[in-house]
């Protein structure tokens, strides 16, 4: 009676284990998931700083791309001056 119990449990087990194994679910959301996920708004846009030369014939083209990338990615464009520095002008973003 005793190894037909506990082959039982053995079997059980296993039969668990494959399936969790085969259906692609894994201990960490039987566990529930730890990582917090924070509302989109709550979060401060990435800023990035572009140095361009403004008398680049193709300068308009240039900041029409940079612009237009940086809409798509949620990204805030400054455009440093000649005499800015970058730490300078990125406090003020």
């Amino acid at each position: 009676m005793v190894k037909s119990k506990k082959s039982f449990m053995i079997f059980t087990g296993l039969c668990v284990c494959l399936s969790l194994i085969i259906s692609g679910c894994g201990l960490q959301s039987l566990l529930g998931n730890k990582n917090k996920t924070s509302a989109a708004g709550s979060a401060k846009t990435p800023t990035v700083a572009v140095s361009l030369d403004q008398s680049d014939p193709n300068f308009l083209l240039i900041s029409k791309g940079i612009d237009d990338s940086a809409q798509k990615e949620n990204v805030k464009v400054t455009y440093l001056k000649a005499g800015d520095s970058g730490a300078d002008a990125l406090k003020n973003a």
